[in-house]
């Protein structure tokens, strides 16, 4: 848990806040799925979904699909 502290700090996350409808090992999750954690979080005033790839995922990376998510964004799909 400490390396994934430390990885979110250096990407400027302030803070995991402990909030959502699901819960994993007494902590409160946004989404929890076969491959990635989704965590509510902050960076400096603003809050995001912070999605962590679960160690016992059978994908190498998340990064396709941060691609996939960034392109959604583009266009106003991914956002509220």
């Amino acid at each position: 848990m400490d390396l994934i502290l430390g990885e979110l700090s250096n990407l400027g996350v302030n803070e995991i806040l402990n909030d959502g409808g699901v819960e994993f090992m007494g902590f409160r999750l946004l989404g929890k799925g076969q491959n990635s954690f989704v965590f509510k979080c902050r960076v400096g005033d603003e809050y995001y979904a912070c999605k962590i790839r679960r160690f016992d995922s059978s994908r190498p990376s998340l990064m396709n699909e941060g691609s996939y998510l960034r392109l959604a964004n583009s266009v106003a799909l991914g956002r509220d």
